[in-house]
């Protein structure tokens, strides 16, 4: 339950805030006489208040109208943000090779950029499957773990240990959110190949966090 409310509340915080609006009282809609069964309803067609369970075939409802096969809500929410999470970091890992004084830092930024290039195409399918097309939605977003194009502008003139310093910040923030929302695609998503991929990211995100605790330790960096 708590990895579902972490990713909720990640794909909550990327939405723009509602625009404001007066309150309003209206009265409550009329009760159905007859107690209804909500697992066999279809909410986005189904009036509850106004269907007779008695004539209701549960077979032809859907009873999570974003289920698309063996993907649901979880599955389409976790790659959607792991791509744009994805390919904004990938554009600050391609700059690592000749900005980065630390050979040992370059090589573990090289093997993040292809573990990353890796995975793209497998988040992608999860989504064509579920017949998912058009923009996504948290596309330039700024959210914890994103490398926003705002993030490589500020980037952009600075060079030395401070892009350094500013570069492992990056980093460690990524992966160490994407291995929090893939423990809650694990515990709450619900397409086995789905959850095959994110358990491989707990898996090398956890890897690859060891490795740059390493490789900035003071007993490693003095």
């Amino acid at each position: 339950m708590r990895h579902l409310l972490i990713l909720s509340f990640l794909v909550a915080a990327c939405a723009p805030p509602p625009a404001a609006v007066t309150p309003q009282v209206s009265a409550p809609p009329p009760v159905a006489s007859t107690p209804l069964n909500p697992a066999t309803l279809n909410p986005n067609t189904v009036n509850p208040n106004t269907v007779n369970p008695s004539t209701v075939n549960a077979a032809t409802l859907n009873p999570d109208p974003l289920s698309t096969g063996s993907i649901n809500a979880t599955d389409i929410a976790w790659a959607q943000l792991m791509i744009p999470m994805h390919e904004g970091l990938l554009e600050l890992l391609d700059q690592a090779p000749a900005r980065l004084t630390n050979p040992d830092l370059a090589h573990l930024a090289a093997q993040v950029a292809t573990t990353h290039r890796t995975e793209l195409p497998a988040l992608r399918r999860i989504l064509t499957r579920a017949g998912i097309t058009g923009a996504n939605p948290h596309e330039g977003h700024d959210m914890p773990g994103m490398v926003t194009q705002a993030d490589l502008t500020l980037l952009t003139p600075i060079t030395g240990p401070t892009f350094e310093r500013l570069f492992i910040a990056h980093l460690r923030g990524h992966l160490e959110q994407v291995t929090l929302i893939s423990r809650a695609e694990g515990q709450s998503g619900k397409d086995p190949s789905a959850h095959t991929l994110a358990a491989a990211m707990v898996k090398s995100r956890t890897a690859q966090l060891a490795t740059l605790d390493h490789l900035t330790s003071p007993a490693t960096t003095n």
